[in-house]
């Protein structure tokens, strides 16, 4: 077992987006599943110190995942990797199902409002109400396309429910989420949000990605007192080691300005998509381009394993330490099986799990290292870490917001037209 609690030292946190598969194998009747190495489904469980894949305390699961369009799942009982939790020494964040809003056109009411509140406080050390994601009206094929004001009414219903109905019995801290594709639509969504003063903050939006307007946005929820009480502050849907490191810096100055440690976490999942889509293994890091990224190897889709991955060991992860291999990801319980198991995905999973982590990780570590011009790290990302962590101590911040913007703007998803991103 490896743990990666400590790893994250003061860094943003990515958290990994827990799949129904990788929660309920471990949890599988004995006998179910053959696994290489004399491994048991039981071992293998991200939220456990006991297993022998990656600990890793801090993860996030969907109550849309869960949902899968329909809302009333979530009152049946889970009995699985979250609900059995050392809950001492793990954290899960609930996501709302907000895009499944937008891909499945779930439909929003007081009856989902409450199915997925009561799951939240059950199942969740952190949950954002049932929100409607901004992208929503700026995307075809859902009700909400067009209508921005909808989208935002309809968030705020969802954001009162919480506030009117949420019981506080087991702990559990809310997220007001801040959204917008736009300045001119983040400050109309935070004018209306920021009534619910619940001392957490969840981004979305692809405004989100200008670090210009980050830093602005914070400092003016600061000086509006709305951070007063912040501890935990989440990015939602990326993965992006480049973003991650930006985000580590946003952490340590709300952290040095507030005087205590904020926890900023961030979530994508890849892994997942990578084991079961694309069948690919995180082995690194790719120091080319703009950033960072994530290298990741294609394997067989179909077959016997080839030799070359009978030889090729698992770098990075539990699942390597194993000392098994890619061929290992495949066991054959009949002679004439092809493609990829179920036990096969999840072990390819919980390594990709791992290796992300590491890979993020590394990339905080040599970022700190600032060694200048012979860093893999890119100028322009240290640049943009500078200006973040400075962002409420310099004087003249916007002076260097304007000098920096291609810095800080490295990773934003809209064309700056019109000074949107400036």
């Amino acid at each position: 077992m490896l743990d990666y609690d400590r790893k994250w030292a003061d860094y943003a946190r990515w958290t990994p987006p827990l799949q129904p598969p990788q929660i309920d194998f471990p949890f599988a009747p004995p006998g179910r599943y053959q696994l290489p190495s004399g491994l048991t489904s039981n071992e293998v469980n991200p939220l456990s110190r006991n297993g022998k894949v990656g600990f890793h305390s801090h993860a996030l699961l969907s109550a849309g995942v869960i949902a899968q369009g329909q809302m009333h799942r979530l009152s049946q009982p889970m009995r699985n990797a979250v609900s059995e939790r050392d809950r001492a020494r793990t954290r899960i964040m609930g996501d709302s199902g907000g895009f499944q809003v937008l891909t499945m056109n779930l439909a929003i009411n007081d009856i989902a409002r409450d199915h997925q509140l009561r799951w939240s406080e059950r199942y969740c050390d952190g949950a954002l109400p049932l929100e409607v994601p901004s992208a929503a009206a700026h995307t075809p094929g859902n009700r909400y396309f067009g209508n921005f004001d909808l989208a935002l009414h309809d968030s705020e219903e969802s954001h009162q429910f919480f506030e009117d109905h949420y019981k506080g019995d087991t702990g559990m801290m809310r997220l007001a989420v801040m959204q917008g594709h736009t300045r001119q639509e983040v400050q109309r969504w935070y004018g209306v949000m920021k009534r619910f003063h619940w001392g957490n903050v969840a981004r979305g939006g692809a405004m989100r990605f200008s670090f210009t307007h980050e830093v602005r946005f914070f400092r003016q929820m600061y000086s509006d007192g709305y951070l007063e009480n912040v501890q935990w502050v989440h990015y939602l849907g990326t993965g992006d080691p480049g973003v991650g490191l930006l985000l580590t810096a946003l952490r340590r100055a709300l952290s040095r300005k507030l005087g205590r440690n904020v926890l900023v976490t961030y979530d994508a999942v890849t892994p997942h998509l990578y084991a079961y889509a694309d069948q690919k293994a995180i082995v690194g890091v790719n120091w080319s381009g703009r950033g960072p990224t994530l290298l990741g190897v294609p394997l067989g889709k179909v077959g016997r394993p080839t030799d070359a991955e009978a030889r090729a060991p698992l770098p990075g992860s539990a699942v390597g330490c194993l000392d098994l291999t890619l061929a290992d990801l495949r066991p054959r319980p009949q002679p004439n099986a092809n493609g990829w198991d179920e036990p096969g995905r999840i072990l390819l999973s919980s390594h990709n799990l791992d290796a992300m982590a590491n890979a993020i990780i590394l990339c905080n570590q040599l970022a700190d290292l600032n060694s200048g011009l012979s860093s893999p790290i890119p100028h322009a990302i240290l640049q943009a870490r500078q200006v973040i962590e400075s962002m409420f101590d310099d004087p003249n911040i916007e002076r260097e917001l304007r000098h920096k913007s291609r810095q800080l703007n490295l990773f934003a998803k809209l064309r700056p037209e019109q000074g949107e991103l400036l």
